[in-house]
């Protein structure tokens, strides 16, 4: 626009300057006017340079910008995936940590059950076996002083009965005692 401004400028000023060759004062002011738009083209042509070097220089910021932007971005990305790459290998690790604990915790949770087994067996028999045998002790201790035989083999009949007639498991208390063994000969592989 500018140009084209600048274009009918001197279009105008030669024209007016050949038309009027010769007529005295007016020629002088084509002349003038002549210099003010040659002037004035000029320091048009000056700005349009001037806002196109700023145009450029603003571009070429923008560029570089962008570019510092976008390796900015790519070293944040880099940066993240490296973190969490480290937090999921952590994670994992923490896992495995968790499952073996969890293993060992069931482990001696069962060979607690064995030995609580062994050592308190919930069998009724067993306490019926205890308290029989220590009442024997008492008779065997009341019979101790005495004489007779007989009330030495009479308190071992509270405490058992005689396997004569039946099996080794028809006495609760041999069964209680074969189960304890069991138990003992299982717990005894941990």
């Amino acid at each position: 626009m500018v140009k084209e401004r600048v274009k009918r400028a001197k279009t105008t000023t030669t024209t007016t300057a050949t038309t009027t060759t010769g007529a005295g004062p007016s020629a002088t002011t084509t002349d003038t006017r002549l210099k003010v738009a040659e002037k004035a083209a000029a320091m048009a042509v000056r700005k349009v340079e001037k806002w196109r070097l700023r145009a450029t220089a603003l571009g070429r910021r923008i560029v570089e910008l962008t570019a510092a932007a976008a390796a900015k971005d790519a070293a944040e990305s880099e940066r993240i995936a490296e973190a969490s790459a480290a937090a999921a290998e952590k994670i994992r690790v923490l896992r495995e940590d968790v499952d073996k604990l969890q293993a060992e915790l069931a482990g001696s949770d069962a060979a607690r059950k064995h030995l609580e087994a062994f050592l308190m067996p919930s069998d009724p028999f067993v306490g019926a076996c205890n308290n029989n045998y220590n009442r024997s002790n008492d008779n065997y201790t009341k019979s101790n002083g005495n004489s007779n035989g007989n009330n030495y083999e009479e308190s071992l009949g509270h405490s058992r009965a005689a396997p004569t007639e039946g099996s080794f498991f028809d006495d609760p208390c041999a069964s209680s005692v074969a189960a304890t063994s069991v138990v003992f000969s299982q717990a005894s592989f941990f």
